[in-house]
């Protein structure tokens, strides 16, 4: 992708993003994007050709980039993985707390009969960054599907106990992520006992 496209996407993935909290997250929404950035209607499918799902996958990306930046700059000196992959998490939900408002609408696409096998190639991207970033893992065996299909289901139980989490500074959140995690770790040996 040149950057002058990728620049495009962006302009454009902004531009939904300060709509949405008061437009339908329907098919008309890029082509109005569009519009408010002074581009032809006719740029949204130029730049969206597979539609809403491929905005989501721009927007996933930009929200990994950011994730990634900061797992980098701030858990150097985290030493223990499963700390690292919790860190982690605290750091993705940091980041969507600006983006917590259209959260829902995304969520109500996925959960489309027609749209849900999309979701979970959406999030695998995103966990095995995770993964390869704050865990350093570079597993390519049975590991490697088993690491990232739990983490995603971790992930996606928080992120809807998250968005209904009241206390400060998402105390609960954090609390009830550590012991899915917790959890999951236990889940993960007694797969590992089973395979091996």
């Amino acid at each position: 992708m040149t950057e002058n496209i990728k620049q495009l996407k962006n302009d454009v993935l902004f531009s939904v993003i300060e709509i949405l909290p008061y437009e339908a997250f329907d098919i008309n929404i890029i082509s109005k994007a569009c519009k408010n950035i002074g581009l032809q209607s006719e740029y949204a499918s130029l730049l969206f050709p597979n539609g809403r799902a491929e905005f989501l996958e721009v927007f996933r990306d930009y929200i990994d980039e950011i994730m990634v930046e900061r797992i980098k700059n701030e858990l150097s000196e985290v030493k223990s993985i499963t700390s690292r992959i919790f860190e982690s998490l605290k750091i993705r939900f940091e980041i969507l707390d600006k983006y917590k408002i259209i959260i829902p609408k995304i969520i109500a696409f996925y959960s489309m009969p027609w749209n849900h096998l999309k979701l979970y190639p959406y999030t695998w991207k995103s966990m095995n960054l995770i993964w390869r970033t704050a865990g350093n893992d570079k597993s390519t065996d049975f590991n490697y599907y088993t690491k990232r299909g739990l983490l995603t289901g971790v992930y996606w139980a928080t992120l809807l106990y998250w968005l209904s989490d009241e206390s400060t500074n998402y105390e609960s959140t954090h609390d009830f992520l550590n012991r899915k995690l917790i959890l999951t770790g236990k889940v993960a040996k007694k797969i590992k006992q089973f395979s091996s």
